[in-house]
């Protein structure tokens, strides 16, 4: 049986119009949604939490025969005999449209307008647990919901592997579309006070957050596996990338990085700070593995040929 249905305040009188196919069903749906805060209509659901249940009834206005599309027209008649009177907790004026803004769009000018609103709310409004670290119960409890959630909605790919004709539409699709869209930084390069930054905060992160297998040495059936997808998938450089290496390797690396300054307790040289490391290596004979080692921090000193990264001293005595 359906029909048109409204919920009333009998406190202010105000009501929620609407209409269902199946209407016993569609008014315990309604009231269900409303109980949970689910309900779809804002203002209702605001109204339910200030006044209480006990404050709302729901009538059952007239059944309607016929197909959906005549409960659609009376459920119409109805709102607009009643939206005059400033009576109704419906936000559209138009059946079949909930949002009011289906199917349109921002202008320019609105989003604009929209930008500027939530950049002085978040100014002056923080986000409740900004600053707050969760604690450890809270961590719990998320990894807890997670792995529930993973156990009851599992993915259709779970245990699978796509195919290789899966894996080429899915690389072409890729391809396709960033050839299309272009990313914001496309073409750009990081400022040296970018760069910094970034530094900083992967610093600040790893030293409060360790890798989740950090320690844990591999084990012989995940090494079988790597070597086999390693020889499955072999690396192939492309063009591009083997003229920058061998740009990188002449020292016409214009983009290389900085490195600091060594010195040699065997034979007491001293290298100066400065730029492409590479080069540097290729003039002066030496392994750049253990050079690069040395300028990351990875170890302390090269025992076989001396080679350590000088000290405030020694580049104040030899620079």
């Amino acid at each position: 049986m359906q029909g048109i249905y409204w919920i009333r305040n009998i406190v202010d009188g105000k009501r929620y119009i609407g209409s269902a196919g199946n209407l016993k069903e569609g008014l315990k749906e309604r009231r269900r949604a409303l109980k949970r805060g689910k309900h779809g209509n804002i203002r209702l659901q605001r109204a339910w939490k200030k006044h209480g249940e006990g404050s709302f009834v729901f009538e059952i206005v007239e059944v309607v025969g016929g197909d959906r599309d005549d409960a659609y027209d009376r459920e119409q008649e109805y709102l607009d005999e009643w939206f005059p009177t400033g009576l109704l907790y419906n936000i559209a004026e138009v059946v079949g449209r909930p949002s009011g803004f289906k199917g349109k769009h921002h202008t320019p000018e609105s989003k604009d307008k929209l930008s500027v609103a939530r950049k002085k709310y978040y100014e002056t409004n923080d986000v409740w647990n900004k600053g707050v670290p969760a604690t450890e119960e809270i961590i719990q409890k998320n990894r807890e919901s997670s792995l529930r959630y993973f156990e009851t909605h599992a993915g259709t790919m779970l245990g699978k592997n796509h195919t290789q004709e899966t894996r080429e539409k899915q690389r072409r699709i890729r391809k396709e579309w960033f050839e299309t869209h272009e990313g914001t930084f496309k073409g750009k390069q990081h400022t040296e006070e970018s760069k910094k930054k970034n530094s900083e905060s992967k610093l600040r992160y790893f030293e409060t957050h360790d890798a989740w297998n950090k320690g844990i040495p591999r084990s012989e059936e995940c090494k079988v596996k790597i070597r086999i997808t390693k020889a499955a998938n072999p690396y192939v450089p492309t063009e591009n990338h083997r003229q920058r290496c061998s740009e990188a390797h002449k020292g016409n690396n214009h983009n290389a990085k900085s490195y600091p300054a060594f010195y040699n307790i065997q034979t007491n040289e001293y290298l100066p700070s400065g730029k492409n490391l590479v080069k540097l290596c290729n003039e002066y004979g030496l392994f750049y593995q253990r050079m690069w080692e040395l300028k990351k921090g990875a170890t302390k000193t090269c025992s076989s040929d001396g080679w350590h990264l000088a000290t405030p001293e020694e580049i104040q005595q030899y620079g």
